[in-house]
């Protein structure tokens, strides 16, 4: 029985995708919070944050993909989202420091079904604190089609503004 909704961010957006892309996981909508769609962009900030340099960077990166057994290319997220058929949606504010909004649109653009919510002022971490996305999540949770999910068709970018402070 799959789950009746998923909802995860940052990491756990990323997390999820790939569980539900390639290990299983059967949910009937899935929300996700400005989720990275390839993992160089984490692991590259942790080589940043660690001062580690490109060719250091690059040694680890190698690393990883001998420890996991395969490339972290084959861990990008549109090409394994193209085979989703549940509803979903993605949050993202425009002033995200942490995530590049193009990961987000990447996603959306892929995932046939899902649709692209752009914030204001609400960065990366406050996405899991402001009162209107829990109020967009829990309508989309309790939609039943696609196309009244967040008031945009299925697919579609739909801008919003948030009270949120900067």
């Amino acid at each position: 029985v799959p789950f009746h909704a998923v909802i995860a961010h940052s990491l756990g957006g990323t997390a999820t995708l790939l569980a539900a892309a390639e290990l299983g996981l059967a949910a009937r909508r899935i929300a996700i919070l400005a989720a990275p769609n390839h993992p160089r962009l984490f692991a590259a900030a942790m080589m940043t944050m660690l001062g580690l340099g490109k060719a250091q960077t690059e040694a680890v990166f190698r690393a990883i993909e001998r420890r996991v057994g395969r490339s972290m290319d084959s861990l990008y997220l549109p090409p394994l989202l193209r085979r989703f058929g549940m509803p979903g949606l993605i949050l993202h504010s425009r002033d995200d420091r942490v995530v590049p909004l193009a990961h987000s649109r990447e996603n959306a653009a892929a995932w046939p079904g899902a649709g692209l919510r752009i914030l204001d002022g609400l960065g990366h971490r406050r996405l899991v604190s402001d009162p209107q996305v829990h109020a967009t999540l829990l309508h989309f949770i309790g939609s039943d089609a696609p196309a009244d999910s967040f008031g945009a068709e299925a697919g579609a970018e739909a801008g919003a503004q948030t009270n949120a402070a900067a």
